[in-house]
């Protein structure tokens, strides 16, 4: 096993409750063995070494998770991201990710595809109307960023 840094999971498996935690900036580089706690809306993971592994936050069964913040962290890949497609995400996010700047700039419709959004590019209906919208909103938010 990777040397995490996270607290053992039984120590913070006895928090059933515990719906917010944040273990910013403490080194983290792997995921395994993250605590099950079913409750938890809010995950604060910003400024570790966390390359990929996101699977073991599904395999904890987060299954109340809403915001996760990946922020400053080392991933590059979007397809690091696909396990997250099967927790209830409302917020994510991953500013000064390196895959922020690789991913939208490749295909921003990849995006909805790693959220588990079904996007067929061939079809003119109102739903891919809303997803151009939404991909020229995302690339301006990307842009606007890498410029300021």
């Amino acid at each position: 096993m990777a040397a995490s840094l996270l607290p053992p999971p039984a120590l913070l498996e006895k928090f059933n409750n515990l719906q917010h935690l944040s273990v910013a900036n403490i080194g983290i580089s792997s995921l395994e063995q993250f605590p099950h706690l079913q409750n938890l809306q809010k995950l604060i993971l910003s400024d570790n070494r966390i390359v990929g592994g996101l699977e073991y936050l599904v395999e904890a069964g987060l299954e109340s998770l809403r915001d996760l913040d990946l922020s400053n962290n080392r991933i590059q890949d979007i397809n690091d991201l696909r396990p997250l497609a099967k927790l209830k995400l409302v917020s994510l996010d991953l500013y000064e990710c390196p895959v922020t700047r690789s991913a939208i700039v490749a295909s921003p419709l990849e995006w909805f595809r790693v959220a588990g959004v079904d996007v067929e590019e061939d079809e003119e209906d109102e739903d891919n109307d809303l997803v151009e919208e939404i991909d020229e909103d995302v690339v301006e938010v990307y842009e606007v960023g890498m410029n300021g």
